[in-house]
Order: structure tokens, then C-alpha cells, then sequence
């Protein structure tokens, strides 16, 4: 199918129950509208599912070709316990019919799976917005050209400049995402970057900002990391970053509010994990989002608002929690996992923590719940 560029429809119409919003899946912009306002050419109005959700993250494969030391899934080389594309296809329509605005393609190394380009035309042709999450070592000039129409945007991981990215991703690997931005940015890809933050290179977020600037990215992720995955055996890593962090609060976060400030002047929007910066600035940023969007997110637990299928095809709160499973979307319809009983009780049990609290970071400190609600004041 790829060999000809298939039409999508520029909007999606979706009804919350008590908003009538028009979507944008080039932009992922938001807009309340008047039904007078659909044109009358054969448009239909999706009933999202209450309450909606915002995205869908659907980890495709568990195979890999790098061993970072954080991996959350434990990436190996081979696994043949994935997805079909026939099912991979069934997904992403049912979530467009459910009203769900975007999909992040990721886990693993999604291009590994020679069907991917297939899978994000068919994300594109149900109106999704789609964002690639890659380590970018398998991208060349022909794969871009090729998906390039059916994307979004494409991320990429870069955990710090040579000497701390490397420590994580492997020797050699830092050139090797230079050599791909260089690419993307030719090819006038939108690109994104997200960082692990840790006590190696917190105190290059600054550096980062500028290298990543010279390649035209506008959004920059940065994450505490998880006790989840291959991160168990790299106590190094995990703790000393927590204790770094939460030790030396007032320090580290003046350090983030420095690198907020620097990305701001270069023209990069900074998604910070909601651990890393004090709440009242959380809720300052939220009330200066799209007004629409907090519909999807307004006093839910992170995960409550996103729909997130394992390579296995297991339907789980969050990457983190993976051994927490609703169901398998092979022998479920996405909406039925997403009305279960087990999700439902899950989110009523973790609402205490609040849309800003990450529950699986709390969990695994010592401690998790006072200094978490402490240092946030």
C-alpha cells in the first residue's frame, strides 16, 4: 500500500458528551465547534468513549537492537511473541472509532518490524496523530521518504551529549543519533527528543538544549527513570539518580528550571516529567494548555487517560506496571478492556495520587508517598 499516498480526512468530529471538538491530526490541535460547522459531505461525529482518551500507546515489538542499561521491557534480539498486523490494523481503527486522538508507536525497536511503514499508513488513514518513537539506528534516506507522509512527528532518544549518552545506549551510539537528526532535519521531519535524566547528565540538560536546537527539534521530553525492566540490574543508575534528586531537591530543580528557561529562548517546548518540577508549576502549565485537551486528562491518574498495549498484546496501566494486565487485546475488544472491572478498580484505587504523582515512582521509594507530597508543596 505504501506505493500510493492514500487520502485521510483533514478532521475528525468528536463528541465528548458535552463538547463537540474538531481534531486536527496533522497538528493535534483541538477546537470546539458547532455541529452547523461539520460540512456536509458525508463526515461523521465519533462518540468518544466516557471519559476519553487522549492517546493510545501501542508497543509493537519487544525486540531490539541496542541493550540500554534503563530498558524498561527488558528488549532482547528475538521474540516472536508479537502483534499481528492484522490486529496491529483492528487496534488503531476500533481507537479512532472510541474517539482516541493519537497513537505513539514504540517499546522495543519498532523498525525492526518490516511491516511498519504499513502500520503507520493505516494509523495515518484512520485520522491519528502519529509519533514515532525510535533509537533512530535503523533510519536511512529511503525509510524516511517512505513513512515520512504517515508521521507526525518522529522521536528520538538522546540521554545526554558523547561521554553519559553513550554510558547508557552504548559506544558509538551518540554519533550515530547525530547522523540521524542530521537526516530527519533534510528531510524536514518534525523531531522530538526525549532524556533520560539521571545523576550523570542533569548537569548538562543546558548543553542538550543547544545541540538538539541546531537540528530544528521543538519538543523535548524529560524522565526520572523506573524501577521496571532491565533498570532492576542497574542500581547505579536508579538509585543514585533518586537519591541525587530528591537529596539535593532545591539544587536539581533550579538546574531544570534553568534548562526550561534555555529551551523556552531556543524555541523548544519542554514535557517534563511530572516528577522532576514542583506541582504549582504543573498546574500552572495545565491551565495554560489547549482548554480542550485537560478534558481528556482533568483529575485522572497519568495512565488513566491513555490506552497502552504491551508487544504481547496485553492491555496494561503504563509501561511500569506491565505485570498489571486487564486483558489481551486478542481475545478482547479494545473497548471492552478499556470498561472492565480490573481497570476500573485499578484507577479508583490510584486516583489518590492525582493527575500530577506518578503512582509506580511512589511505590518504589523509600518513603515514596511523604517525600513525594513533601517536596511538592
Amino acid at each position: 500500500m505504501c506505493g500510493e499516498i492514500i487520502k485521510a480526512r483533514k478532521y475528525r468530529y468528536i463528541d465528548t458528551g458535552n463538547k463537540l471538538l474538531q481534531f486536527d491530526p496533522q497538528t493535534s490541535e483541538l477546537t470546539e465547534i458547532n455541529i452547523t460547522e461539520i460540512p456536509d459531505d458525508g463526515c461523521t461525529i465519533i462518540k468518544s468513549v466516557p471519559p476519553p482518551v487522549s492517546s493510545l500507546i501501542l508497543h509493537v515489538t519487544k525486540r531490539c537492537n541496542l541493550r540500554c542499561r534503563h530498558c524498561y521491557i527488558d528488549a532482547k534480539e528475538d521474540n516472536d511473541d508479537e502483534l499481528s498486523l492484522e490486529k496491529i490494523y483492528s487496534i488503531l481503527e476500533e481507537a479512532s472509532q472510541m474517539g482516541i486522538l493519537g497513537v505513539a508507536i514504540s517499546c522495543g525497536e519498532p523498525m525492526l518490524r518490516k511491516d511498519l511503514p504499513l502500520i503507520l499508513e493505516r494509523s495515518f488513514s484512520v485520522g491519528l496523530y502519529t509519533d514515532l518513537l525510535t533509537n533512530g539506528v535503523l533510519l536511512n534516506e529511503g525509510l524516511i521518504k517512505k513513512i515520512k507522509p504517515f508521521v507526525q512527528r518522529i522521536t528520538l532518544s538522546l540521554d545526554g551529549l558523547q561521554e553519559e549518552h553513550d554510558w547508557i545506549r552504548g559506544h558509538g551510539n551518540f554519533q550515530i543519533v547525530r547522523q540521524k537528526l542530521q537526516m530527519l532535519q533534510k528531510a524536514s521531519v518534525p523531531i522530538a527528543i526525549t532524556t533520560l535524566v539521571n545523576y550523570r547528565n542533569i548537569h548538562t540538560l543546558n548543553d542538550i538544549a543547544q545541540f538538539i536546537h541546531q537540528f530544528g527539534v521543538d519538543k523535548w521530553s524529560l524522565t526520572l527513570p523506573r524501577l521496571a525492566g532491565r533498570i532492576k540490574f542497574s542500581n547505579e543508575l536508579y538509585h543514585f539518580t533518586i537519591k541525587e534528586y530528591f537529596v539535593n531537591f532545591q539544587r536539581c530543580f533550579e538546574i531544570i528550571k534553568h534548562c526550561y528557561s534555555t529551551a523556552k529562548n531556543l524555541g523548544i517546548e519542554v514535557l517534563a516529567d511530572s516528577s522532576l518540577i514542583p506541582l504549582k508549576i504543573l498546574k500552572r502549565e495545565k491551565a495554560a494548555c489547549n482548554t480542550y485537551l485537560t478534558l481528556y486528562k482533568h483529575n485522572r491518574v497519568c495512565w488513566d487517560s491513555n490506552i497502552v498495549i504491551m508487544p504481547n498484546g496485553d492491555f496494561v496501566p503504563c509501561l511500569f506496571f506491565e505485570n498489571t494486565v486487564y486483558g489481551n487485546i486478542n481475545n478482547y475488544s479494545l473497548r471492552h478492556l478499556y470498561y472492565s472491572s480490573k481497570r476500573r478498580k485499578l484507577a479508583q484505587k490510584f486516583i489518590r495520587y492525582g493527575e500530577f504523582y506518578c503512582a509506580h515512582l511512589i511505590q518504589n521509594m523509600k518513603g515514596g508517598d511523604k517525600n513525594e507530597a513533601t517536596r511538592k508543596k
